[in-house]
């Protein structure tokens, strides 16, 4: 029985959404906090990119805590991934957007010390249609009532699409002259993709062949960047305080040098080893632990592989990846392409190769699998 409490209570590395401090290992403050805090005194609205499963949720969570105890700020963290589904639907879209930013005023800074707040949210809910303007006008209520500058940072912002998008980022960009007293101080959008690349049309735009550029009022570009071999270190002592179960050095290396520090790799690679394979954390994990621990998780394209290999159905990745992949020079590529499947963490920020060795051994397979599909499909038809 105790030694099931033990297990229970134990932490673990994490390969599913954002980390719990209580529940996994974790390295703390891993975007410059310093930074930081110059761009919110300097009342910037800014963007933080980083590919998928990266940490930048957990990165921004932590940040949003500390400056919430510092008192500074009133800070808030909101998903956008709840109208995501709305697509091209702005009414709907803002529904859900304003939805969520009840539900996370409320966990995070507390229903009594926001009631005019939420209920000026509520009024808007209770609309039956929301209307185009009502994030701005929420905006204007929310920092002129407030007692602290607000500071908030919308997570998956790239996950809208086209009207919707357009939209939020109009009303964000209305706002921007009457802060701090009467918008937000500081504003920070969190995705995949830099937002500052994008062209955006929304329907009525693009009947007149208008395009917009969407965030110009942007300061700074923040990109979280993968582990540091020392941080990969740092995470992996943080299981042997825990367990006792030692890495070898060479083990270490090998984990930074296939994963090149990539989170979900570098915590995946770990899981697979210490919690799956070898169960008994007495014994030390070697290199050639982690080997097979590699093997398993390319065979089995867990979702975060699966997600990525997903990309490949889209024309301007797969064509990219493929001449990599056989060896061919990048000058034909159009940049934007380049820089799309750079920040989708496929392909080096700096080099034309593959983003870890990982990848690099499972994109070819992927790739051949599409081709062979591809040509079933010519000689059926």
């Amino acid at each position: 029985m105790l030694q099931c409490d033990r297990m229970r209570d134990m932490k673990t590395f994490c390969i599913a959404g954002p980390i719990i401090s209580d529940d996994h290992y974790f390295i703390p403050q891993r975007l410059p906090w310093s930074s930081l805090d110059s761009f919110l005194e300097q009342k910037f609205y800014f963007l933080l990119h980083a590919p998928r499963q990266s940490g930048k949720t957990t990165a921004i969570l932590e940040y949003v805590k500390y400056l919430n105890r510092q008192g500074t700020y009133t800070a808030l963290y909101l998903t956008t991934e709840p109208a995501h589904t709305a697509k091209n639907d702005v009414e709907r879209a803002l529904y859900w957007l304003l939805l969520q930013l009840k539900i996370e005023i409320t966990d995070q800074l507390g229903e009594d010390k926001q009631a005019k707040a939420l209920a000026y949210l509520d009024s808007l809910l209770k609309e039956s249609t929301v209307q185009e303007g009502a994030f701005y006008l929420f905006m204007l209520y929310w920092a002129r009532v407030n007692e602290k500058p607000l500071v908030i940072f919308f997570d998956e912002i790239d996950g809208l699409v086209e009207s919707t998008l357009v939209s939020i980022l109009k009303q964000l960009r209305t706002g921007y002259t009457k802060r701090p007293h009467l918008f937000p101080q500081s504003v920070c959008l969190m995705g995949v993709r830099n937002l500052q690349d994008y062209k955006l049309q929304s329907d009525d735009e693009k009947e007149k062949g208008i395009f917009l550029s969407p965030f110009n009022i942007i300061a700074e570009i923040l990109l979280l960047r993968n582990l540091t071999m020392e941080q990969v270190r740092q995470l992996y002592l943080q299981h042997t305080e825990e367990t006792g179960q030692q890495f070898t050095d060479e083990a270490l290396s090998f984990a930074f040098e296939v994963t090149q520090g990539q989170p979900w790799l570098v915590n995946a690679l770990a899981y697979q080893a210490c919690f799956r394979n070898v169960t008994d954390h007495s014994i030390v994990i070697t290199k050639e632990i982690l080997e097979k621990a590699k093997e398993q998780l390319i065979l089995r394209q867990d979702t975060h592989i699966g997600a990525l290999l997903e990309r490949l159905n889209e024309p301007r990745v797969r064509g990219i990846v493929d001449a990599i992949v056989n060896g061919s020079t990048p000058p034909s590529f159009n940049h934007n392409d380049i820089q799309y499947v750079r920040d989708l963490g496929l392909v080096k920020a700096n080099s034309w190769e593959l983003a870890n060795p990982i990848y690099q051994q499972v994109i070819p397979r992927a790739l051949n699998y599409i081709m062979l599909q591809t040509q079933s499909l010519r000689m059926a038809q």
